[in-house]
């Protein structure tokens, strides 16, 4: 994966890669990037900052309210524009035309997109945006993030190539309070609350990762699930981290199966007093229009997280469309159970759970392969 951003923020939860994609370098080396055959997918966050409606709406005369910078009519710029807010607003359109262009590059190389703006920033209407090459095969859905567990009902709108974005669609179901919008005063400064909304919260994260992964799968790409060589080396190394990232010894659970609640009641499966016993690992809302597309739905996020399952839902139950909670639950090795497999399983500190299977290869030639042949092997590789 890789993660690009103009800044670096205080706590990654990903590697960065800090670029100006203002710049014409910059740009050619993130689409080189993007035609690599490793790149899957890629996700687009352009900012909304000049292009926000809520700039449009002035309460008071109050100077320091953000101003208005684009409007319905002038959506690249309003003519009036001068300084600071020309330059701003010129840097904006040049990431705004980097967006398109990456937009239709995908498209072209039939890799998963999705772009991320408010639902009523001017963004969309942006002539960059308007006139890309591949818009008929947009597939738009928008959420509220809310849903995912933010303070504020914040729309926004997801543009894809690809319909599973569809599954992100949650909305406010009016059982929790919001916080304001307007501003408040932090640290003797004002702060907008559409500030305080840039940041995703975990569900969503989890939700977009999840439908880019199912998408994948449909077109036959597999997500390979292993533990980093880089946490097996620090065990290797002694050097343990803070959280529990280092590949056990052991797998914690002994096999894994789902649940479909409605508002808190387990619907499936029906005899579901054993769930007593079990971790909850996972939990995702699905939701379909009939009860073919709702199981569809499950079965795929099933796959997804590698649990074999034979569903037999009763149709009677639910009143469609309808939105359920699918939760994936682990079941724990009884104690004899857990130390056999832990007598079967290689030490942690062992040199093969430390090192790619390519420099193992090597090490192992260069043991027990004579000098002559190395010489050889590397001979006719150089010659070729």
């Amino acid at each position: 994966m890789v993660s690009v951003d103009k800044s670096m923020p205080r706590a990654p939860k990903a590697l960065v890669t800090k670029l100006d994609l203002t710049s014409v370098s910059n740009q050619l080396l993130v689409l080189s990037w993007i035609r690599n055959p490793q790149i899957k997918a890629v996700f687009l966050a352009p900012p909304c900052g000049t292009a926000s409606a809520a700039r449009n709406i002035q309460k008071d005369d109050d100077p320091m309210l953000p101003q208005p910078l684009r409007s319905k009519e002038f959506p690249d710029g309003l003519p009036s524009l001068s300084g600071f807010d020309f330059l701003r607003v010129e840097q904006s359109n040049i990431l705004y035309d980097f967006s398109a262009t990456v937009y239709d590059l995908c498209c072209e190389l039939d890799k998963l997109c999705i772009c991320e703006n408010p639902r009523d920033s001017l963004y969309w209407e942006t002539t960059p945006w308007m006139e890309r090459s591949f818009f008929t095969r947009d597939c738009i859905q928008c959420h509220q993030a809310c849903a995912y567990g933010s303070g504020r009902p914040k729309w926004t709108k997801l543009v894809a190539n690809f319909a599973e974005v569809e599954q992100i669609s949650g909305t406010c179901d009016g059982q929790h309070k919001h916080d304001p919008w307007g501003y408040e005063i932090r640290n003797g400064k004002r702060v907008f609350a559409t500030s305080l909304e840039v940041h995703y919260p975990t569900a969503l994260c989890d939700k977009i990762a999840n439908t880019i992964a199912i998408a994948l799968q449909k077109r036959g790409i597999n997500i390979p699930q292993h533990v980093p060589v880089n946490l097996a080396a620090r065990s290797l190394a002694q050097n343990q981290p803070a959280t529990n990232k280092v590949a056990p010894i052991v797998p914690e659970f002994k096999s894994k199966c789902i649940a479909i609640f409605l508002q808190d009641q387990c619907i499936w499966p029906t005899m579901h007093q054993f769930l007593g016993s079990a971790k909850a690992l996972q939990k995702v809302e699905v939701g379909g229009e009939c009860l073919q597309s709702l199981v569809e739905c499950i079965l795929e996020q099933c796959r997804l997280w590698n649990v074999d399952v034979q569903l037999d839902l009763a149709p009677n139950v639910l009143v469609f469309p309808c939105v359920v909670s699918l939760r994936c639950f682990g079941f724990f090795w009884k104690e004899d159970e857990f130390v056999e497999q832990a007598i079967k399983t290689k030490h942690p500190l062992s040199l093969e759970s430390a090192l790619p299977r390519q420099l193992l290869d090597s090490i192992h030639r260069s043991v027990y392969e004579s000098e002559v042949t190395i010489a050889r092997v590397r001979a006719e590789f150089f010659a070729k």
